[in-house]
């Protein structure tokens, strides 16, 4: 019961982050040609480290 549990956290997670990733992507092909490397560079850089901090402690918190 607890390993069925774990792997649907994880398979939960990792669709919470390829969500994220894929949200980011859309919104930089919609900006102009010129500031999409810079979005990118800055959503590879800073949100998606973002994420995975906010959820190592999130789950710091809960336990």
């Amino acid at each position: 019961m607890l390993s069925k549990t774990i792997s649907f956290k994880e398979w939960q997670l990792s669709l919470y982050e390829l969500s994220i990733v894929s949200f980011g992507i859309i919104i930089a092909q919609y900006w102009p040609i010129f500031f999409q490397n810079i979005i990118l560079i800055l959503w590879v850089l800073f949100i998606v480290p973002g994420v995975y901090i906010f959820k190592i402690v999130w789950d710091q918190i809960k336990v």
